[in-house]
């Protein structure tokens, strides 16, 4: 498969949009479209985010060392994707919200500070309910 059909594919999987991909990747929806449609690429450093994103190397996504054979865990699969189906069991259940914080979290350089960060949003939230 070439990489708009597996971008197409990933996103459709994990119930995203192509407003929710776009969002993570900081460009209008109509660009993130052309990356699907074919008629443009997104620059490295998106290509690098959207691998982040959906948990697959930049080689998968370019489809350089094959798809299928990248996706395969546990011989359980969707036929059309070749997804695990437990990835796209528990992507599904979440809500928009959750998938998008899941996204933004995946495609961060320091996981550390950001969870830190949300952390501290939770404590200033309880304290807030708490008075």
């Amino acid at each position: 498969m070439s990489f708009k059909e597996n971008l197409r594919l990933l996103r459709r999987a994990c119930g995203f949009s192509q407003e929710d991909v776009a969002n993570v990747l900081g460009v209008d929806r109509s660009a993130y479209s052309y990356y699907e449609s074919g008629k443009t690429e997104p620059n490295m450093t998106n290509l690098v985010k959207i691998a982040r994103m959906f948990r697959v190397s930049t080689d998968t996504l370019l489809d350089n060392e094959g798809f299928a054979a990248t996706l395969c865990i546990d011989n359980e699969q969707v036929p059309e994707t070749n997804m695990p189906v437990v990835i796209l069991r528990t992507l599904k259940q979440c809500s928009n919200d959750e998938r998008t914080l899941i996204a933004l979290f995946r495609t961060m350089e320091d996981k550390a500070l950001a969870l830190e960060t949300l952390e501290k949003i939770c404590e200033e939230s309880a304290e807030k309910k708490s008075s």
